[in-house]
């Protein structure tokens, strides 16, 4: 078991379904967002030639003003990968279980799932989460590899794997809804 982590700490003013509404299109108007345990601020460098790289708390996007959101989308979708990929090797590792794909999605109504062909799906804006959600997630899912139901064995398996699942579960049903209109435009936050 790990470290237990400290939820109050965690930028609350960017959670609220309200203020994520109004500023949706935040990755454009370089204001600051959650990243995991952090907050990053957006830089636009229009005269840039690297495409997007971080430096500090500054998530430095290149190029012309229409392609900075779908560049940073695709960054933040690529580092909610590479995040999830390695925690659920790890706890698969730990299960002794095998994972045939990690799939990373933009599910509106899940974090997660997983087939009975060992896919794990997540989705993406779990990188908006503290570390310990998305390491939560992680767990959860691929405890299913073991346990294909949510009964007493399986909750034992994800408390095996994760400090606080009551604690990280509790955070998603409260912050949860609001993570889910970052990167979003203004059209896809009204449908979704």
């Amino acid at each position: 078991r790990g470290k237990q982590p400290t939820w109050g700490g965690y930028i609350p003013q960017f959670l609220s379904l309200e203020v994520c509404q109004k500023m949706r299109d935040i990755l454009l108007s370089s204001k600051a967002f959650p990243y995991l345990d952090e907050q990053l601020t957006v830089a636009h460098r229009p005269d840039g030639r690297f495409g997007v790289r971080r430096s500090g708390d500054l998530l430095e996007v290149a190029g012309a003003d229409p392609h900075v959101n779908r560049r940073t989308g695709d960054w933040l979708k690529k580092q909610a990968r590479r995040r999830l990929e390695a925690a659920s090797r790890g706890h698969a590792e730990t299960l002794g279980v095998r994972i045939a794909r990690v799939r990373i999605a933009d599910q509106k109504s899940r974090w997660g799932s997983c087939s009975a062909g060992a896919v794990l799906s997540f989705n993406w804006r779990l990188i908006f989460a503290p570390s310990a959600v998305l390491d939560f997630v992680a767990a959860h899912e691929t405890a299913h590899l073991r346990e294909m139901n949510h009964g007493p064995a399986f909750h034992r398996l994800v408390a095996d794997l994760h400090p606080d699942p009551s604690g990280a579960d509790a955070w998603l049903r409260e912050h949860g809804p609001g993570l889910r209109v970052w990167g979003q435009t203004g059209q896809d936050a009204a449908s979704g």
